[in-house]
């Protein structure tokens, strides 16, 4: 959508940004952890969290920010610095062929999906 706009306008020999769904921020891509079945027992924050901190590289963490429950309670959105979004797609791949299993996917965030207010 964004490369026929810009087409259309005439901004097609510029290079598009990525920008997050959640601030705007440039060169961030916002992912969303999708759970099936949904999160039970504990908040889907603690749930995301605790898959990345076991699956991702520590100095990796600090490219996560502000993670957002989904309303529905299937799973969060984070950003991620886009040249890091990869690697995050990687560890589902990598816990899904060395466990057999995830009950959890993550994808680049296409729409932004109707988020928990923070102070909920």
């Amino acid at each position: 959508m964004q490369a026929c706009l810009a087409y259309l306008s005439g901004h097609y020999k510029t290079t598009l940004v990525n920008r997050s769904l959640l601030s705007g921020q440039e060169k961030q891509t916002t992912l969303e952890m999708v759970f099936d079945p949904p999160a039970r027992g504990e908040s889907t924050i603690d749930a995301a969290w605790a898959f990345i901190e076991s699956s991702v590289p520590q100095k990796q963490l600090d490219a996560v920010k502000g993670m957002r429950a989904k309303r529905d309670g299937t799973g969060v959105v984070f950003d991620v610095w886009e040249d890091k979004a990869e690697r995050f797609t990687y560890a589902v791949e990598y816990v899904r062929e060395r466990d057999g299993h995830v009950n959890f996917d993550i994808f680049k965030c296409k729409a932004l999906p109707e988020l928990i207010e923070e102070e909920e």
